[in-house]
């Protein structure tokens, strides 16, 4: 609850003045420039004041209107709606916003929490005056939506962004004519989280996890990670990742994977990631240690200083897009879905950032833009860059991310947008379908001369990107550099040779891993029978490394007999195949499989 007080009077005082002003009867301090909200969209402002004012969503007639005023400036056009409570006393009105943000003594609990925060917003709206109200409700409107992870308002703020979602969809139908009271749809059990590296202890295993892409509408309330062995099962609980699994057999190999739970129920589980558990030992001996897995390096804490506005498309540049004219954690960023699809590949998404975000938070939110010779730009996912945005005139022209190039089960193709800096609209130019031979797998893209959405803007909606027609109702787009610096290195191009514009070399082939790992796989049934007990299994597992170990301990020998020896400590050696055969693919590039 401090934490809310604080932003409130912090926000207030740098966009209201640095006080009330002592010469001034009662019209508090003089209004300085307006605090952007975090959803600088104009139509988000009008949804939020209106809720906050009158509880329920605008009818299209005066949010049409609203708009308009909006689009001039958000603090005359909350100033101008907030005047209709010239009357209300600054405790009634205090009153009224929070109930209407859903912010009571019932929804928050914590002793003294509610009362306090009453008091404190009574004795705003007085210091500054009627001339303030409207820049006030705008700044605790923006304050609440970004509070999702705190712990007295967290539930709070998540029905409330719910809630915002709901009375927009309402107002910007033209066939509802009034306002109205939108009822929130029933929160529904939250999607299945990403997994991440697993980390063996002693008895127990360290399992990382990024949150999932869909809440259920409700905040998630707990995270279970559950390892199984055989018929042994065994759970850790916790908030937030990673999370510790105890009371495991060390030695034994587990499959371990994670769900979420919020007011509705228990999501879905994640996917797997396998850990063995090992015994701790004393032992003077070094220790040596195989690089981390990319899954894991993704799942690695990472939180940039700041980032950095672009204002426009640089060919092999990458970019985070976002609807915030300022960046923050409660702004959306266009990024590509948690979940892989052979057939439709992975959804364009609108996800935030938190102060907990990870490596993949921010590589999934990047894209690569790359020209054609018209000047327009393809837009592919950095993160799984065999895929390019793509839309789907079938499916309400949403857009989607699909492999362009890899073999598909399914071919689609990609579109090329034009970004318009002045007026911040992302606009669709052409369609180009994607093919590739059968049996040489290089790759063709024609023209769509049939693409039905050319020349269409980029709209985002209740968390999914569409392409709609009309430029007033598309979104504004604001770009901002990539925070990490994923340049090809001076050092592997000294002579800072230009990008040249060759084909892209056509891959060779799809891996089926059932083709090649495990007992039936083309390694195991073309190995030495000598070698064959290393193999068995797919993965790390207790019983090959066990086999692979014992090898290495008798080839150590047989060297000592004859006066050799290896050229490193057979730890060396057994640190590297542990490390290999941790990795799991987490990017759909080069290696054309799912990952996973």
């Amino acid at each position: 609850m401090r934490v809310f007080l604080l932003l409130l009077a912090s926000c207030i005082l740098a966009a209201c003045g640095a006080g009330p002003d002592a010469s001034d009867s009662g019209s508090g301090a003089p209004m300085k420039t307006p605090l952007a909200v975090s959803s600088s969209a104009t139509a988000g402002v009008v949804i939020q004041v209106y809720q906050a004012l009158y509880g329920k969503a605008p009818g299209y007639t005066d949010y049409s209107s609203y708009l308009t005023q909006a689009s001039a400036s958000n603090q005359v056009f909350a100033n101008a709606l907030v005047a209709n409570f010239a009357s209300t006393s600054d405790k009634a009105l205090a009153l009224l916003v929070l109930n209407n943000l859903g912010i009571t003594a019932t929804t928050v609990t914590q002793s003294g929490s509610y009362a306090a925060l009453l008091g404190a917003v009574e004795q705003i709206f007085a210091a500054y005056g009627s001339a303030a109200r409207g820049q006030i409700i705008l700044n605790m409107t923006s304050l609440l939506a970004g509070l999702s992870s705190d712990v007295t308002f967290g539930s709070v703020a998540t029905t409330y962004s719910t809630q915002v979602q709901a009375n927009y969809s309402y107002s910007a139908a033209s066939t509802n004519t009034g306002a109205s009271l939108v009822a929130l749809p029933a929160a529904t059990a939250p999607g299945a989280p990403s997994i991440g590296a697993a980390t063996a202890g002693a008895a127990q295993a360290s399992v990382a996890f990024s949150a999932p892409s869909s809440t259920g509408g409700a905040s998630i309330s707990a995270y279970t990670v559950s390892c199984v062995s055989g018929s042994s099962s065994k759970t850790g609980t916790g908030t937030s990742s990673p999370i510790t699994v105890s009371s495991l057999s060390n030695g034994s190999a587990y499959s371990c994977s994670v769900t979420a739970t919020n007011s509705a129920g228990t999501g879905v589980a994640s996917g797997t990631v396998a850990v063995t558990p090992v015994a701790a030992t004393s032992s003077t001996s070094a220790l040596y240690y195989a690089p981390a897995p990319f899954a894991s390096i993704l799942q690695t804490s990472y939180q940039p200083t700041s980032l950095v506005s672009a204002s426009s498309f640089v060919t092999r540049s990458r970019y985070m897009i976002s609807d915030a004219a300022t960046a923050g954690t409660a702004s959306n960023y266009l990024s590509i879905g948690s979940t892989y699809s052979a057939t439709t590949g992975y959804a364009v998404a609108a996800s935030s950032l938190s102060s907990a975000s990870t490596y993949n938070d921010y590589l999934s939110k990047l894209v690569q833009v790359v020209s054609d010779s018209s000047g327009n730009f393809r837009l592919d996912s950095h993160l799984h860059p065999n895929n390019a945005i793509d839309a789907d005139t079938s499916d309400n022209n949403k857009l989607k991310f699909r492999n362009n190039f890899g073999k598909a089960s399914v071919t689609y193709g990609y579109v090329t947008f034009t970004f318009d800096s002045s007026n911040k609209l992302l606009q669709s130019k052409k369609r180009y379908k994607y093919s590739y031979d059968a049996s040489t797998y290089a790759a063709t893209y024609t023209e769509d001369t049939a693409f039905s959405a050319a020349n269409y803007y980029v709209k985002q909606e209740n968390g999914v990107y569409k392409l709609v027609a009309d430029a007033a109702s598309a979104t504004k787009i604001y770009l901002y550099n990539s925070p990490l610096d994923l340049s090809i290195p001076s050092d592997f191009n000294p002579a800072s040779v230009s990008f040249v514009t060759n084909a892209d070399v056509a891959f060779q082939s799809n891996f089926n891993p059932s083709e090649i790992e495990g007992t039936t796989g083309s390694i195991y049934k073309n190995m030495n029978s000598k070698y064959k007990a290393q193999v068995t299994s797919i993965g790390s597992n207790a019983d090959t490394k066990t086999a692979a170990d014992t090898l290495l301990a008798t080839i150590k020998s047989t060297l000592a007999a004859n006066g050799e020896s290896l050229r490193y400590d057979t730890e060396v050696y057994s640190a590297y195949r542990d490390g290999l055969l941790k990795s799991v693919l987490a990017s759909d590039t080069a290696a054309d499989t799912a990952p996973g």
